[in-house]
């Protein structure tokens, strides 16, 4: 079991490296619940305890600009206009795009390269929405931009296989929060 590898009060990971444990490690710049600075001294702990080379075969350490406890933050997603198909308007759906899918794109050229880097692999996870499978009525921008990222993670699947790398696209269903509130 993962926890009986993992403590949060002891740098030492070797247990969980061993048994072939992965871990991206992800700090936000906004968290308020565990600091930035005390989870940068923590993975500095890590390094001084098991030393870099052993840290680098199985952890990558990212720092999201703006994200807070739990990588909640600034919603870098963007939901459709809410209109009837003939009513969108062009430049709108151009944003969209680019934000909901050209952004997934590029996070991911960017994670991909840093996990080739050492031959070891790694995994992504795109997030897009159960509207790539089930639309809903007048929003055909955000239906396609999330079809589209279901389809960019099965085409990266297939071309980043050969590095070792997997990418996934995880498809929730509607989920209140604030992006979701009239």
């Amino acid at each position: 079991a993962i926890s009986a590898d993992l403590d949060s009060t002891n740098p030492d990971l070797s247990a969980f490296a061993k048994s072939g444990g992965k871990a991206i490690i992800t700090i936000g710049t906004n968290d308020t619940l565990a600091s930035p600075g005390a989870q940068l001294d923590y993975y500095q702990a890590m390094l001084d305890r098991m030393g870099r080379p052993a840290v680098d075969g199985f952890a990558r350490l990212f720092v999201i600009p703006q994200a807070n406890h739990g990588l909640g933050g600034t919603v870098y997603g963007i939901d459709g206009e809410g209109k009837d198909a003939l009513e969108l308007d062009p430049v709108f759906f151009s944003r969209l795009m680019d934000i909901n899918v050209r952004g997934l794109l590029t996070a991911t050229q960017s994670a991909a390269r840093a996990m080739t880097a050492d031959g070891a692999g790694g995994s992504v996870v795109l997030v897009a929405s159960v509207n790539a499978f089930q639309t809903e009525k007048h929003f055909a921008d955000y239906n396609a931009s999330k079809g589209a990222a279901v389809l960019l993670a099965r085409s990266l699947a297939i071309d980043l296989a050969d590095r070792r790398i997997r990418v996934n696209a995880l498809c929730p269903g509607y989920i209140r929060t604030p992006m979701t509130q009239p």
